[in-house]
């Protein structure tokens, strides 16, 4: 529920969004709108300064003393009239700007810290407003009502876990003061990248507690001890965060600890279902929906990225260590798998993929290796037809084709290896650390 009306706090300009939730929106006031050819999610923003006289667009709920005024996509004013405040206020919540992905990460992440804060020093949720009023004007515009309902969730969840009453912590975003001294010693120690050491989004510490034998440990094993021994006592605790879904009523909350890998039992069937291949990307997907997604991150790289997803989920599980996952191949099958732009378009290269590709096409149906690539034959047509650039991504891309579906020698070997990626998307390895999962 976007609280707009009399309200300082929301300039104009604020970007709201006419409610797609059925409850929220009766089938009376959605024809209303509809009238207008104003649909669920449709886009307006407050008109505080100056509306006309008359409205280009009046939307009468009911007769009452409430009202709000609007403008909408093609800049006409809309005045909504209601009986109560609740009215106009329940059918509309907050929008959002066309910030990049890294900015709407970290205008998420701020909202989920506000709110795990306040449940812990305070015992209570902040409210919309309370939120929206603690962020920088550049995240304001930013933000949107679905990212405070999944903040109250995560939140709600983290205090039925967190059960201690204990207060006094400091908080903060991974890598910002205290934190980095940390994730510096563990890259040190451990050569990860920051996420796949530890994915915390937000730490939380005790006020005044040093950190000081954590940055000095000698060796990551050791880190990592340090790291459970604070998290069994609350002293610091990391925290990953994964937008909890607008149709789930909760969040969930999991400890991981990377260290009980062997030991861990995973509820998902790692077996073969299909391949979906087309020149520049594929996607290789299990019978329990987690699926390997592996391909460019932009048109002009040749460097393969791979991520891990369930079907039908609204985020990646992560990104699949670019740097574990050739090293798991190499250790396993002996392949080095082509990637980057040093990959050589050369005799011997091509030689090795029409090789890989006829292996490909020679184990699986057409059908279960892409929708569009109907044989061995046209794909290698397509690579001759390509540009040199086109070559030496579609030498890399074929190269790692081949050991999600060939180098796995049965159907065993191919959904242990599915469930290794499954680990590394989850940022789940020996070397990692201790961490608590709310989503």
């Amino acid at each position: 529920m976007a609280t707009i009306i009399n309200n300082p706090k929301y300039p104009d300009g604020h970007l709201l969004e006419l409610t797609q939730t059925k409850s929220a929106l009766s089938e009376s006031a959605r024809k209303k709108f509809a009238e207008y050819g104003y649909k669920p999610g449709e886009e307006f923003t407050l008109l505080k300064s100056n509306p006309p006289k008359i409205p280009d667009v009046t939307i009468l709920l009911a007769e009452g003393k409430w009202n709000v005024w609007l403008k909408d996509k093609k800049k006409r004013a809309v005045f909504i009239k209601a009986a109560s405040k609740s009215a106009i206020e329940s059918i509309f919540v907050h929008g959002g700007g066309t910030a990049s992905t890294a900015q709407l990460t970290e205008l998420k992440e701020i909202i989920s810290l506000h709110q795990i804060e306040a449940i812990v020093e305070k015992g209570k949720l902040l409210t919309e407003d309370e939120v929206f009023a603690k962020l920088s004007p550049t995240d304001k515009k930013n933000y949107r009502t679905l990212y405070y309902n999944s903040a109250v969730k995560q939140a709600e969840a983290f205090k039925k876990w967190w059960k201690s009453g204990k207060k006094g912590y400091e908080y903060e975003r991974q890598q910002d003061k205290w934190t980095k001294p940390i994730y510096a010693q563990a890259r040190k120690l451990s050569g990860l990248a920051n996420d796949n050491w530890n994915p915390g989004d937000v730490w939380m510490k005790k006020r005044g507690w040093d950190t000081k034998h954590i940055t000095k440990a000698k060796d990551i094993d050791g880190l990592n001890i340090e790291i459970a021994r604070a998290f069994q006592k609350k002293d610091m605790i990391s925290i990953s965060l994964k937008q909890v879904p607008d149709n789930r009523t909760a969040g969930k909350v999991g400890i991981i600890d990377p260290n009980q890998l062997e030991n861990m039992k995973v509820d998902l069937d790692f077996s073969f279902l299909r391949a979906n291949d087309t020149f520049s990307n594929f996607g290789v997907e299990t019978r329990s929906g987690y699926f390997a997604r592996v391909g460019f991150k932009s048109g002009g790289t040749e460097n393969v990225s791979m991520e891990g997803r369930m079907k039908g989920a609204g985020s990646a599980l992560g990104a699949i260590d670019a740097g574990k996952y050739p090293k798991m191949v190499k250790d396993k099958w002996g392949y080095t798998l082509r990637n980057g732009k040093t990959t050589q378009v050369s005799t011997r290269n091509e030689q090795l993929m029409r090789k890989e590709i006829k292996e490909i096409y020679k184990r699986y149906t057409p059908k279960q290796v892409s929708n569009s690539i109907e044989s061995a034959d046209q794909m290698i047509a397509a690579y001759l037809a390509g540009d040199e650039f086109f070559k030496r991504r579609m030498l890399n891309i074929v190269s790692f084709l081949y050991s999600y579906l060939v180098l796995p020698k049965n159907a065993k070997e191919f959904q242990e290896h599915m469930k290794e990626t499954w680990f590394l998307a989850k940022k789940l390895n020996k070397e990692s650390s201790i961490y608590l999962l709310l989503n």
